[in-house]
């Protein structure tokens, strides 16, 4: 049952926020004219990739937690559960955003590319993961329910 939930949480969200890496690439370097004899949009492309694929690849393992729900004594507490298998992994993500908060709420010369790759690694995780949680969160309590 959890390993549903994995995929859905970790893996599927992981694909989604990598297609919207390479599509924001794409976008990007054809929009851009930026000049540079050192890091050209091309050069970029790899580096931006790698650090997605970074991230993806560390919020993969911190969501191994959600394992965790196997014991029942972690499983029918609402709050461990969440602990388990969904705050850990959201705690990295708030973690990139607090680092980021300069790009991202600078809005005196626009919005910033960087802010745009930190969001776009940062959105799909929350979205997933709060979404995962509800709904694992509700299988939970009906199959409660059912015990009664």
């Amino acid at each position: 049952m959890l390993a549903k939930y994995y995929r859905r949480a970790a893996l599927t969200t992981s694909l989604i926020t990598l297609g919207c890496n390479l599509v924001y690439f794409l976008i990007d370097a054809s929009l851009s004219h930026y000049k540079s004899e050192w890091l050209t949009t091309g050069s970029m492309f790899p580096i931006m990739f790698l650090m997605a694929l970074a991230n993806a690849v560390i919020v993969g393992v911190l969501k191994l937690s959600i394992f965790l729900n196997h014991y029942p004594a972690i499983r029918n507490v609402s709050a461990l559960s969440a602990l388990a298998g969904f705050v850990i992994p959201l705690a990295w993500i708030g973690l990139i955003l607090s680092k980021s908060r300069y790009e991202l709420f600078n809005f005196a010369e626009g919005v910033d590319s960087v802010g745009i790759f930190v969001m776009l690694n940062a959105i799909p995780y929350i979205i997933g993961s709060t979404w995962t949680f509800i709904q694992f969160r509700r299988k939970v309590e009906m199959s409660l329910v059912s015990q009664l």
